[in-house]
């Protein structure tokens, strides 16, 4: 509103539509994390004697000294001899560790035997297995009529000993008898390999505590960033529960008087598991059973060998599940059951470097409003999840409350003395002291008439034909706008804003067309004589108002071009051009001009 002696700054503008709409959060989730750092094998066998382990059957029994060569755990053969030997937890057993021998090529090692002095196990041409002082080297040494050789060992990932010659042979190791034997791959229609236990690996009990699979531990499900995401099962998935296989550490099924299965497949499960478990939890919470539940059968002095044999296989899969290998099969199945999603309230929205960010779609985010990349238009804000006007609202046009004249505290409670203040009728002061500011349009809605507003045409128009005026519009919010008859010349239509000196502007109003059935227009607007702060060079949306602005004018001082000086006000050139292509029916429509002081 403006007044002879003084105005002030409200609100009142429609609610613009959004034009950036945005898109739809990721639907199907994210894939767990790549690149993550290797994990250790089972056992580092270039640590040489600072990576010791036991050597086991491929069924757990371990393998022991014996005099000049070594072979499995003696089974009691009384109860009286199984008291003696203490319960099999607490059995000191042989330990065993790598060495690399002189001028080997760094994957082949000789395997020891601790003690004092260390022992070297030797694979005899004839099978046999015997202990030797020292390394025979590559090339071995005679052995009464045979041949023997200590450097002839590698471990894989998986603990798994292989044998093997010069020739790439390989051999099976197993147990015979109360000895071993190394005979060729597939000489007895089997291939075996004897196991490393490390002696760093020990049973828990002890469950792990709850952990955020975004962050915790080895094998998080989900990635660190964006942060706070949750995994959750992907619809559809089906179970994949194949007992005691690779997934679970097994190359071939375990015993079965180890009753191992039920536990293998809770721990398919468990993998399978997306919002509750982690890696880590799995993996203890199999070896527990096996130890626990599945071995405590076996747990008599008849079965000693059984039982003893049964732990150490149970800490021996630990250790695999455990390593880069196990690690690998639980991120096999965890991508395949699982995906990584945020909060309920939260999308996955992706970003410009196509990563992807928690977005809350429905709180207050005016760039993410509704959608991904939704964006409020500017004077607007985002109230769960759609664009709002910045205050209050009455009808399409955005008020505040607070200082709305004709909706004082709420809407269509109009204010005799035209000034509202804190939601409430008041009367203005009548001598101001300074320049206040207040709507900078005297007349930007055209409702009474056509005053402060002039025009031009840089050819005449026809007689009877009124090219540029205030005509009826139904679709203006008071049934009248500022009509413009479009033609290939340029017209104008100009007015003086209002301002405060050092005061930044921002100007609104609305453009649309009626009836038309001429081309593209090109339209622009101008303050302080050449200052353009908007050009378009399409035709406005048919029919339908289409909200411009808010556009800034920058501030003025009584030395900029073309101001006026009256009192304390400044009064700024304010012009509209319009020239169309070609010359058909219709019309060009702006209303609802408005010019508003902001703090920048």
């Amino acid at each position: 509103m403006s007044g002879p002696a003084y105005t002030y700054s409200f609100e009142d503008y429609a609610l613009s539509s959004v034009s950036v709409m945005g898109s739809s959060p990721l639907s199907e989730g994210l894939a767990g994390p790549t690149n993550l750092p290797d994990l250790p094998c089972v056992l580092d066998a270039s640590k040489g004697a600072a990576s010791k382990f036991k050597l086991l059957s491929p069924a757990g029994l371990p393998i022991v000294s014996r005099d000049t060569s070594i072979g499995p755990f003696p089974s009691p053969s009384s109860q009286a001899e199984a008291n003696a030997l203490g319960p099999a937890e607490d059995l000191v057993l042989s330990t065993f560790y790598f060495s690399t021998p002189e001028n080997g090529p760094g994957y082949v090692y000789d395997l020891v035997l601790s003690g004092s002095p260390p022992k070297y196990v030797g694979k005899v041409s004839d099978g046999s297995v015997v202990l030797l002082d020292s390394s025979t080297g590559l090339n071995g040494a005679e052995f009464g009529d045979q041949q023997v050789i200590t450097s002839t060992f590698s471990v894989d990932c998986k603990g798994r000993i292989i044998v093997s010659n010069l020739n790439g042979n390989t051999f099976t190791w197993k147990i015979t008898g109360g000895a071993t034997t190394m005979t060729l791959d597939g000489a007895d229609g089997s291939s075996q390999h004897m196991l490393a236990l490390p002696v760093a690996t020990k049973p828990s009990n002890r469950r792990h505590r709850r952990q955020s699979q975004a962050s915790s531990g080895v094998a998080p499900r989900c990635p660190s960033t964006p942060a706070n995401l949750f995994s959750k099962a992907k619809p559809g998935a089906g179970a994949n529960i194949n007992g005691c296989g690779a997934s679970n550490g097994f190359d071939t099924a375990p015993p079965s008087e180890y009753n191992f299965q039920s536990c293998c497949n809770s721990h398919d499960s468990c993998y399978e598991n997306c919002e509750q478990t982690t890696f880590e939890q799995c993996n203890t919470s199999f070896q527990s059973c096996m130890k626990d539940q599945a071995c405590a059968s076996l747990n008599s002095w008849d079965k000693y060998d059984s039982y003893l044999a049964c732990t150490q296989l149970a800490d021996y899969t630990y250790s695999v599940v455990s390593s880069d290998t196990g690690r690998q099969e639980f991120y096999e199945e965890s991508n395949r059951q699982c995906a990584c999603f945020c909060s309920n309230t939260q999308g996955l929205c992706r970003q410009t470097d196509n990563s992807y960010q928690c977005t809350d779609l429905f709180a207050t985010d005016s760039n993410n409003c509704g959608a991904c990349g939704r964006t409020c238009p500017a004077k607007t804000r985002c109230s769960a999840g759609s664009c709002v006007c910045a205050h209050d609202q009455c009808g399409t046009q955005c008020v505040d409350f607070q200082t709305h004249p004709s909706n004082c505290g709420s809407c269509g409670t109009v204010c005799a003395s035209g000034y509202c203040l804190n939601g409430m009728c008041a009367t203005p002061p009548t001598s101001p002291t300074a320049c206040v500011p207040g709507e900078a349009f005297a007349n930007g809605q055209f409702t009474t008439d056509f005053s402060g507003w002039t025009t031009s045409r840089a050819v005449p128009a026809p007689a009877g034909v009124v090219p540029i005026g205030r005509a009826a519009d139904s679709a203006a919010s008071d049934g009248y706008s500022l009509s413009f008859n479009p033609t290939a010349v340029y017209q104008t239509a100009s007015t003086e804003l209002r301002v405060c000196a050092g005061l930044s502007y921002e100007v609104s109003f609305q453009v649309r067309t009626e009836n038309d059935s001429f081309g593209g227009c090109n339209i622009w607007v101008q303050v302080a004589g050449n200052r353009q702060i908007w050009r378009d060079t399409t035709r406005p949306t048919s029919n339908v108002f289409r909200s411009v602005g808010p556009l800034g004018t920058g501030s003025f001082t009584d030395k900029t071009a073309g101001v006026r000086v009256s009192g304390m006000d400044l009064y700024v050139p304010f012009m509209v051009v319009l020239q169309c292509q070609g010359q058909g029916g219709g019309s060009v429509r702006f209303d609802g001009f408005s010019a508003v002081a902001y703090s920048s």
